[in-house]
């Protein structure tokens, strides 16, 4: 939503809804709601510049002009002030879904809304080149969203039920959620989801983390083909940092990488 590439002629889906510019469109299907992208963001309450303010250095002017460095404060942070109004509607999840973390702030993401689901689909248009070739940042993007909106579910009075890839012929539609009334039931996890932020600053090395919170942590995991590997050791710790200032060096050090992570 801080980036409108043009879509791929490949990526148009045969019932994408037609209302708006092609960058704009979000999906539709036969009996469900056409909506572009400006008339998602008026139902969201948004004007359809308040998202496109946050971006690359192109944008930084209006980022300024519209508060985005004013901590909570200006348009850029209208998604946060009104992403769980009351009454439950099925657009709520979509607000929580568009909170997601994501890869360089690209929100590759688009979304077919209708009363007993939400179909989510990849926007591969916004990835970042060559500094995701294999559009793995772009997937994990997709999977935060989807969990999003998957954790807004119980607190709107609705039973999401996921079927990842539900068109094989369509590698961009990757996911079919489900929808069933059900009482509305809070979760902190999605409580949680406003306060999600990007922390930059420096850590205090003198404080590990306890081990009893690492092993906290990885009692989350709850997939057998998924683990969590801590670096604890002065030894580890200094090898991932040499690795990560290598892996720097090569970017910069490659024109096209160094171009597609600056936009």
């Amino acid at each position: 939503m801080d980036r409108e590439p043009p879509d791929p002629p490949t990526n148009k889906r045969p019932d994408a809804a037609d209302t708006g510019p092609p960058e704009a469109r979000i999906p539709a299907g036969e009996g469900q709601h056409q909506v572009s992208r400006g008339g998602f963001l008026g139902m969201l309450g948004l004007g359809a510049g308040t998202l496109a303010v946050a971006g690359a250095a192109g944008l930084t002017w209006r980022a300024v002009d519209r508060g985005v460095f004013a901590t909570g404060t200006g348009s850029a942070y209208a998604a946060w002030d009104g992403w769980n109004p009351p009454g439950g509607n099925v657009l709520d999840l979509v607000r929580a879904a568009v909170l997601a973390a994501n890869a360089h702030n690209t929100q590759p993401w688009r979304f077919r809304v209708s009363p007993p689901r939400i179909d989510l689909f990849a926007d591969t248009a916004r990835n970042i080149g060559a500094i995701d070739p294999l559009r793995r940042e772009l997937g994990l993007s997709l999977g935060c969203a989807l969990e999003n909106l998957v954790l807004a579910g119980p607190p709107n009075g609705k039973t999401p039920t996921v079927t990842l890839m539900p068109d094989p012929s369509d590698t961009t539609y990757v996911a079919r959620v489900d929808l069933a009334s059900t009482p509305a039931a809070a979760s902190p996890l999605f409580a949680a989801i406003p306060d999600r932020h990007t922390n930059r600053a420096a850590y205090h090395r003198g404080r590990p983390v306890a081990r009893g919170t690492l092993d906290g942590l990885k009692s989350l995991i709850d997939t057998a083909d998924t683990d969590v590997v801590w670096f604890t050791t002065a030894e580890q710790t200094r090898a991932f940092g040499d690795l990560t200032v290598r892996a720097t060096k090569a970017i910069i050090a490659d024109p096209q990488q160094a171009a597609d992570d600056f936009a």
